[in-house]
């Protein structure tokens, strides 16, 4: 089975493993047995996944069941590197964390066209409404829309908008060799947004809103986090929720950073 992965990511990755392949036979393979755990964050995470990948070929010995837990690899925030089978078949030894609405892990060929696809659906409706900006009247029906803000009428309904989106995924082929994904088992940490909503309530009335949440994602299993305000669900890299990209202001970018994922471990973060 040929594997396709990120190309610049591989570049690095093969010479990090030139590099420690010697002491992983001596020290992790050898009569020592020690465990090897890969670490990185973003880039560094997309590396310790395509590092032990390239290990595991060069050393059959990692592939056997009874070493599994030789080496295992947590990839915090990697972008997608692994196409459709190699991502799935690295949950034996490879856990990623994705932090909410994260924008690198997302940052795929597949989901750029998902976005195009999603465009096109709102380019539709607004040539139905008489808003396609293409002409004076056009246009002028498009800006008086957009000058109403959020006290207009929505130019599609939420059930419009998930069927959209359902078509949008159903267009793009997940297996598609030049699509890439998150490697591994995925633990994805996200706020409840009534819990957002009510951060500044008091207790009792966070308690009361927290009972009435309920998740509506179908391809996870739920973890009991103790860290609260965070939920975290247990998926894969083709998760639809993954499979989007998510703009929910900055956070999109703020929940990349290093202190969101030290917040999700209940961790202070220090420079």
């Amino acid at each position: 089975h040929f594997v396709r992965c990120h190309e610049g990511i591989l570049l690095s990755s093969q010479r990090l493993a030139d590099k420690i392949q010697d002491t992983i036979e001596q020290f992790v393979l050898g009569d020592n047995k020690y465990r090897l755990i890969l670490c990185g964050h973003s880039l560094g995470a997309g590396a310790a996944s395509l590092v032990a990948l390239i290990l595991r070929s060069r050393l059959p010995e990692l592939t056997r069941i009874e070493n599994n837990d030789l080496m295992q690899v947590y990839a915090f925030a990697p972008p997608p590197v692994l196409d459709h089978d190699a991502a799935l078949a690295a949950s034996s030894y490879c856990t990623t964390i994705v932090n909410n609405a994260d924008i690198i892990p997302r940052s795929s060929l597949a989901n750029l066209l998902v976005f195009l696809e999603f465009l096109r659906s709102i380019h539709t409706k607004l040539i139905e409404k008489g808003m396609n900006p293409t002409g004076p009247l056009t246009s002028a029906a498009f800006i008086k829309k957009m000058l109403k803000g959020t006290n207009g009428d929505l130019l599609m309904t939420a059930e419009e908008v998930r069927d959209a989106m359902d078509a949008a995924h159903d267009k793009i082929e997940l297996r598609n060799p030049d699509h890439l994904y998150p490697p591994g088992k995925v633990l994805l940490a996200y706020k409840p947004w009534e819990i957002e909503i009510c951060e500044e309530e008091d207790d009792e009335e966070r308690g009361n809103t927290e009972e009435k949440h309920r998740d509506e994602i179908s391809d996870y299993v739920m973890i009991k986090n103790p860290y609260h305000p965070f939920k975290i669900i247990r998926t894969n890299g083709t998760a639809t929720a993954l499979r989007v990209f998510e703009f929910d202001g900055s956070n999109m970018f703020t929940n990349h950073v290093t202190s969101s994922y030290y917040e999700i471990l209940g961790l202070d973060y220090s420079y």
